[in-house]
């Protein structure tokens, strides 16, 4: 599962809209629209997605 529709969304070209989200990360939780989806398209070269294993060693480190 996860929240990874901003991955998907680059990769398919198009909001790609998921109809599950389950992520640790849920305060940070952002959709994209019909506003961001251009920005995101046009000028963002890549999305890192992470998992929630490796959310959790990095809150541990802080």
């Amino acid at each position: 599962m996860g929240a990874d529709d901003a991955f998907q969304s680059k990769i398919n070209g198009r909001i790609t809209k998921l109809s599950e989200v389950n992520t640790i990360a849920d305060g940070l939780r952002a959709f994209l629209g019909d506003l961001t989806w251009p920005i995101v398209h046009d000028l963002v070269n890549d999305v890192i997605v992470v998992d929630d294993e490796e959310i959790i060693q990095a809150m541990r480190l802080l």
